[in-house]
């Protein structure tokens, strides 16, 4: 099981300039360097996100993401080659869950710059073999309809049983490679891969799965990943509630700051890839303060020994953490 621990600083000073020099001073004091400062700017909506861009440039690091509406995916098909192009993968994700909450199926495709690193990712319902083979059949229809895949119905059914009920760690189907995966009682999660694939046709494909196989979906979600000027493409594609955003520059002196503080959003700093004094290298250890917010947060990776590196931070910081939930991923 991989994630961290969460330490909320007990009482952070009011002023952030302070807060930051406090987030400096467990750093240096409780870890062997090798972190890496950034400044985060978060917001919503593409007026805003067109004004940050102007003020820190078009190259500047940008994450965004939001909610399509179900059947909006048109002019995102539009911009995929330019999106592309700018070095910003795509990914969308659509899901529905039983009468329990709990995931019965979905379909996520992510579109790489690089066209031989695209894939999609089904998946079907974990607890009912039967009925995982029928959604799956269902599915595999819809990608050989859209010429992704080889054979037909009768294919669709043989192949949903096999990677069921008799899966391998790799399977193949036409030159398309199936990798069956999960933990449950059968594999609920497959993913397909091309030698190479198109961003439309990955795009066309999940819009099919929505309208023929997700019904009770109403909505897509779209990331996308890297510098701002991709994110800015899809200004005309129409969204369900305003796009989350967010910028990330590197954490200079007080001067790099200050001009972000006129902008409406949050803002922060976080001192991410931190190694702690006497543990050894682990992942999701950082340090995050807010400069708009009153708050220090630190993360502290599951592959080390967190009581030892709270004990290390307290006597850095000359304050108290409180420990709160820790965040786990599968």
């Amino acid at each position: 099981m991989e994630g961290y621990r969460v330490y909320r600083l007990v009482d952070p000073p009011e002023d952030w300039r302070e807060r930051l020099d406090l987030a400096r001073r467990l750093v240096s004091g409780a870890a062997l360097g090798g972190a890496k400062p950034t400044v985060r700017l978060q917001g919503q909506g593409f007026d805003l996100l067109t004004r940050a861009v102007g003020t820190l440039g078009e190259t500047t690091p940008a994450i965004l993401w939001g909610y399509l509406p179900r059947g909006s995916m048109a002019p995102l098909r539009t911009h995929a080659d330019a999106i592309l192009a700018a070095r910003h993968p795509i990914y969308l994700a659509c899901e529905e869950a039983d009468a329990e909450g709990r995931l019965e199926a979905g379909a996520r495709a992510y579109c790489a710059p690089d066209p031989t690193k695209s894939s999609l990712l089904l998946t079907i319902p974990p607890f009912d073999a039967d009925a995982a083979i029928t959604r799956l059949t269902a599915m595999f229809d819809v990608v050989r309809e859209s010429g992704l895949l080889g054979g037909d119905r009768t294919a669709s059914a043989a192949l949903a049983q096999a990677v069921v009920r008799e899966p391998q760690p790799v399977m193949s189907s036409g030159g398309v490679e199936i990798r069956p995966m999960g933990t449950s009682a059968h594999p609920h999660l497959v993913r397909l891969a091309w030698p190479s694939v198109t961003a439309a046709a990955l795009l066309g494909v999940q819009e099919s799965l929505v309208a023929r196989c997700l019904r009770t979906v109403s909505q897509t979600y779209l990331k996308l990943q890297g510098p701002a000027a991709g994110a800015l493409l899809i200004r005309d594609v129409a969204f369900d509630s305003p796009v989350h955003w967010k910028l990330s520059i590197p954490l200079g002196g007080e001067d790099s700051i200050l001009p972000l503080l006129r902008f409406p959003g949050h803002l922060s700093a976080s001192f991410r890839e931190v190694q702690w004094a006497g543990q050894p290298s682990a992942e999701l250890s950082e340090v995050n303060v807010g400069i708009t917010a009153r708050d220090l947060l630190v993360h502290v990776g599951f592959g080390v020994d967190g009581d030892a590196v709270q004990l290390l931070l307290e006597e850095a910081g000359g304050a108290s953490l409180e420990r709160l939930p820790d965040m786990h991923f599968d």
